[in-house]
């Protein structure tokens, strides 16, 4: 299974089987985030999450983790969950592309939180990266 962890400050890594895949910081990006981005943010993750139909604990742990990073509380987490898609998307496409491919990597490992990256979960990815034009990795 996946493990999900924060060292440092906003520095994420990724144990993958026996290799670490070490990301770059996205402090700056996380520090550029508009409030309406981190709550845009939130709401792909929370569509991520529900996307196979089963909230894990692992997932809760990793949106709360997310949370913490944003430096965002539940009245956040809340407007994601009133959040529409149509303003979601009109709130991605003021991001940068390093923030897009933060929202990415965010996305791919919600996906791998519960150790299974479903079909949905895929679809879902595939779908805002047609949308969004990722540039970190061609495929969740």
């Amino acid at each position: 299974m996946n493990e999900i962890y924060e060292t440092g400050m906003l520095i994420f890594c990724r144990l993958v089987t026996t290799e670490v895949i070490t990301y770059k910081s996205y402090k700056q990006e996380f520090m550029e985030l508009t409030l309406k981005q981190k709550i845009a943010i939130l709401f792909a993750l929370k569509n991520m999450m529900l996307a196979d139909g089963v909230v894990d604990s692992h997932e809760m742990d990793f949106i709360n983790k997310v949370c913490q990073m944003m430096k965002v509380g539940q009245a956040e987490f809340d407007a994601a969950v009133q959040m529409s898609e149509t303003e979601a998307k009109s709130i991605f496409q003021t991001m940068t592309q390093e923030q897009k491919n933060l929202l990415s990597y965010l996305l791919q490992d919600m996906a791998r939180a519960d150790g299974h990256v479903d079909d949905c979960e895929k679809t879902y990815w595939t779908k805002l990266n047609g949308e969004l034009k990722f540039t970190n990795l061609a495929s969740i």
